[in-house]
């Protein structure tokens, strides 16, 4: 689902320009990672957000011979400032590789059992800054963004109701709704839709699409 649409795009897009991608919540850019490849292989540039710092610093180094990427050590938050934030903390791979991308405002979305183990001692609170998602782009001179890709444990509606569609319309949105509630989720999914987005959604995701327009002198 989500591969096929981000390679559609990039066949369509590619010979007009670079794919302009932001992704909130880039974890360390390997771990079950939807956009690697484009950034790797199809040129996709773009700005990377990552609010915990050891793995923001894996992150950096996953993409080291990047160009045209830029990174952000930081949450999208409603507002600028200093939040708290959780985490699991596992620096000796003691854990399922999936535990790396567990991060949140919401301490009860950050578990306590993993297969069966007891993992609060592996859990960190620590204070990260926090941006906008209007300031972040404002920061870092973006004035669109092709691809937007948030996986965040449970913002990601508070994210998606930020975007100014009448300036920034991303021509995919891909958001972790899994963890959303019954009325974030269908907030989230109202405004996408009366934004002219067609949804599709799997038991941990949600692809929200928009035919790109067309570049001047393409038809």
């Amino acid at each position: 689902m989500i591969w096929d649409s981000l390679n559609a795009l990039d066949r369509k897009r590619r010979l007009d320009r670079p794919i302009i991608v932001v992704q909130i919540g880039a974890n360390d850019g390997l771990h079950d990672d939807p956009i690697r490849h484009f950034i790797l292989h199809r040129g996709w540039e773009g700005l990377l957000i990552e609010p915990v710092p050891s793995i923001f610093k894996s992150l950096r180094a996953n993409y080291a011979n990047a160009k045209g990427i830029r990174f952000e050590n930081a949450a999208i938050g409603d507002t600028d400032g200093i939040q708290p934030f959780f985490y699991i903390d596992d620096p000796k791979d003691e854990l399922p590789a999936w535990t790396h991308e567990v991060g949140s405002f919401f301490r009860d979305l950050v578990p306590n059992q993993v297969s069966g183990k007891d993992v609060t001692s592996y859990i960190r609170q620590i204070d990260v800054p926090c941006h906008s998602f209007r300031s972040v782009m404002a920061k870092h001179q973006l004035s669109k963004a092709d691809v937007l890709v948030t996986d965040v444990q449970g913002f990601d509606d508070r994210i998606i109701l930020q975007i100014p569609f009448d300036e920034i319309k991303p021509s995919i949105i891909v958001y972790e709704s899994c963890l959303l509630d019954e009325s974030s989720r269908a907030r989230c999914e109202e405004l996408l839709k009366a934004n002219g987005y067609t949804l599709e959604s799997d038991q941990w995701d949600t692809l929200a699409s928009i035919a790109p327009p067309i570049p001047a002198g393409q038809s």
